[in-house]
């Protein structure tokens, strides 16, 4: 799958673009939100993985932004500071999935494994 990956922590990124590269999928990393929903827009990804606090651009407005192109990506958003209002909000906004930190790498792997199988269904 087509990942792109948008925080503003930099090792964050290596190290998730790193695990997701070894499992066959296709990064895109960006550590400034702004131009990372600009190269979604030129090509879609099929799913922005995004922090929710980063300055200029916060995650709710990248997904705002994404769900507002009204293309078939999937967006996750990741986040240190879990509130379940919060939470809710993004999830009714059209996010996929909410992970907190300290990431769940498994759980987050499993889940784009079932995106993966989904899309591939939807192809057949």
């Amino acid at each position: 799958m087509r990942i792109l990956i948008a925080d503003d922590d930099a090792e964050h990124v290596a190290v998730l673009s790193s695990l997701l590269q070894l499992l066959g999928h296709e990064c895109e990393c960006f550590t400034v939100p702004r131009l990372a929903v600009t190269a979604n827009d030129k090509n879609p990804y099929d799913i922005v993985l995004t922090d929710l606090c980063m300055p200029d651009m916060n995650g709710k407005e990248v997904l705002q932004h994404v769900v507002s192109k009204k293309t078939k990506t999937i967006v996750i958003i990741i986040t240190g500071l879990y509130d379940p209002q919060m939470a809710a909000e993004l999830l009714a906004q059209g996010a996929y999935a909410l992970f907190t930190k300290p990431l769940d790498v498994n759980q987050l792997i499993r889940s784009i494994e079932l995106l993966g199988v989904k899309q591939d269904n939807l192809s057949t």
